[in-house]
């Protein structure tokens, strides 16, 4: 048989439902520990929040990774707003519990001057530190996968930053994820902690204004674009471990003036150090088996270049408008030597070409207008089209007999 449902009895199953449902809507509670405002979840975790009167938190401030009411609670994160606004705080430190700094959680924290985020945090919020405009330093320790918009905006005396997860330095970015782009262009040095072993692709691409970089001994690679358009880059140490220069890695870094070359890197990419036009030598080790191309296009200081004999080509355009460049050793491992790897190199007076080369490709002198001299050695069996054209001072080509063919315009303007 049927029941039929009184409204006295459906009152009373409703008033059993948000009986059994109170817990779980139940607000969670904030209250003071110490100096700070905590508000504590069910899950049994806990956040600094900002001071529910109003009043602003000052002066140096530890947060606690535990906190204690009718039960422990472990303090995982600091809230939005947390201590926005806070002038007179003088420092903070975060313990290795907090996994997330809220929205504008620091924001206009006028008068803090540096700051540890620690290893375990892994999202920041838009704004956190914005507008921080007393913060000198800052050591990220982190792995933040998450770093919200404007996270470091208005820091204009943000000159220091260290890096000391090798996760977040690894990391392929593209350039609207660079360095500069979370810590703001003004950042002047960076220093790599030891750990980290590979700087990830864009890392630090268009930081223009930083002026050096200091690279750990446990780095093994250096991926493309690393430090491309680093514009006011003096130096870098590349130390030893590192295997690799990768393509476009000191690309257009128009102020670096000196660059060491660990014996371990076996090669140079394309472009690596294209358009570094300060860069007045450059010592090429054993070690380095091959040159990519365009690798030293544009250094405009370069003065001499002595290749390895380990190297067996030397890669199109790799020296085009080196217009410094007096002299160039060739050793007689090099077999060929491809179009435009001289090419409007000015200053170059006279090349040695070893008999062990085979091939050169065309253009290779091309508009090199202080060249007074060449020697062809027995090798080489053709001479390409272009190959000295525009070597306007050119008085003397010495060519063998091996040579069967010469290319258009190969002693085009020679004069």
């Amino acid at each position: 048989m049927a029941r039929t449902l009184t409204l006295s009895t459906c009152k009373h199953m409703l008033l059993l439902v948000a009986l059994f449902l109170l817990p779980l809507t139940a607000k969670a509670a904030v209250f003071q520990y110490g100096s700070l405002f905590y508000e504590t979840s069910s899950d049994g975790t806990a956040k600094v929040v900002a001071n529910p009167n109003g009043s602003k938190y000052s002066g140096d401030i530890v947060i606690q990774s535990v906190i204690v009411r009718s039960a422990a609670y472990v303090v995982t994160g600091i809230g939005d707003n947390a201590f926005y606004a806070c002038t007179g705080l003088t420092s903070v430190a975060i313990p290795e519990s907090i996994e997330s700094i809220g929205d504008y959680a620091f924001a206009g924290c006028t008068g803090l001057t540096s700051l540890t985020i620690p290893i375990t945090v892994k999202t920041i919020g838009r704004s956190a530190f914005q507008y921080c405009n007393s913060m000198t330093s800052l050591t990220f320790n982190c792995d933040a996968t998450s770093i919200g918009d404007y996270a470091f905006s208005g820091c204009n005396k943000l000159t220091q930053v260290t890096l000391n997860n090798n996760n977040f330095v690894s990391r392929g970015r593209n350039q609207y994820l660079a360095m500069h782009c979370i810590f703001g262009e003004q950042v002047q040095r960076y220093i790599i902690g030891y750990g980290v072993t590979i700087i990830g692709s864009y890392a630090f691409y268009d930081c223009i204004n930083m002026i050096s970089v200091s690279l750990p001994s446990s780095l093994k690679s250096i991926e493309y674009k690393a430090f491309s358009g680093c514009s006011n880059l003096t130096s870098v140490n590349i130390p030893n471990g590192v295997t690799s220069i990768e393509h476009d890695t000191f690309f257009e870094c128009s102020n670096l003036t000196s660059v060491s070359i660990p014996n371990s890197v076996t090669s140079i990419g394309t472009s690596a150090f294209k358009g570094c036009k300060s860069l007045p030598s450059i010592t090429i080790p054993n070690s380095v088996t091959s040159i990519g191309e365009n690798a030293f296009e544009y250094c405009y200081g370069l003065t001499s270049v002595t290749i390895p004999n380990s190297v067996t080509s030397i890669s199109k355009c790799a020296f085009y408008g080196c217009t410094s460049l007096t002299s160039v050793t060739i050793p007689n491992s090099v077999t060929s030597i491809s179009s435009g790897a001289f090419s409007g190199c000015t200053s170059l007076t006279s090349v040695t070409i070893p008999n062990s080369v085979i091939s050169i490709g065309g253009y290779t002198f091309d508009g090199c207008t202080s060249l007074t001299s060449v020697t062809i050695p027995n090798s080489v069996t053709s001479i390409s089209n272009g190959t000295f054209y525009n070597c306007t001072s050119l008085t003397s080509v010495t060519i063998p007999n091996s040579v069967t063919s010469i290319g258009e315009q190969a002693f085009q303007n020679c004069i």
